[in-house]
């Protein structure tokens, strides 16, 4: 799982306005991860937080998805081994 899955799965049905309450940041802040594709990993550890889910692994993957290629699937591909 990428993360803006895991926005996804936590946005549902809601607006970015009521996302970006519900997490403290700007709607711009929301706006731009799905434009980018990918959160920051502070934005996601805050969302796996909230749904219950490993906020460090979290900000592990998007850490890891910053990076450029190859680095970035290596790093993608032991994080989803693990």
């Amino acid at each position: 799982m990428r993360t803006i899955e895991l926005m996804e799965k936590f946005q549902k049905n809601q607006t970015n306005r009521a996302v970006a309450a519900k997490l403290e940041v700007t709607e711009a802040a929301i706006s731009v991860a799905k434009k980018v594709g990918r959160l920051s990993p502070s934005l996601a550890a805050k969302i796996a937080d909230f749904l219950g889910e490993n906020p460090v692994f979290w900000m592990a993957v998007a850490a890891a998805e910053q990076q450029v290629e190859p680095t970035r699937t290596a790093l993608l591909e032991i994080l989803e081994d693990s």
